[in-house]
């Protein structure tokens, strides 16, 4: 009775994977497939929930909830990013240099928004 072994064994390439270095990356992409998975359950679950029992909730809690989606997504994206298309695989320099001029655009973002929010309310309080 032949054994059946991987087909990329058969090949002299310096990155064939043995069966169980294959295993090992199915596994990992099944649970961050299911991290992923719970991450977006739980936001449609809260999104059903909240849209059915606070209906006249206050604008803090809305705002709340809406943070706490774009923290998810951002979470999401992440995961996206470094293990489905390989950025973790990187060396630190490449992943530094993609990923840090996001971290500021985003930081920077946030900043525009709360100064934008702040400066609306003086001219506001100016005006009345």
């Amino acid at each position: 009775m032949e054994q059946e072994i991987d087909q990329s064994l058969l090949y002299s390439a310096p990155h064939a994977r043995t069966p169980e270095q294959t295993k090992k990356v199915r596994n990992k992409i099944l649970r961050i497939t299911l991290f992923l998975s719970a991450i977006t359950i739980f936001e449609v679950w809260v999104g059903m929930v909240y849209s059915k029992t606070h209906v006249g909730a206050t604008s803090s809690t809305w705002q709340m909830i809406k943070m706490m989606y774009i923290v998810l997504t951002l979470i999401k994206a992440g995961f996206i990013v470094y293990y489905f298309m390989h950025l973790g695989d990187e060396r630190k320099n490449l992943r530094t240099t993609i990923l840090l001029p996001i971290v500021l655009l985003v930081y920077l973002i946030f900043i525009c928004l709360f100064e934008g929010e702040n400066i609306l309310q003086y001219v506001r309080d100016i005006l009345n």
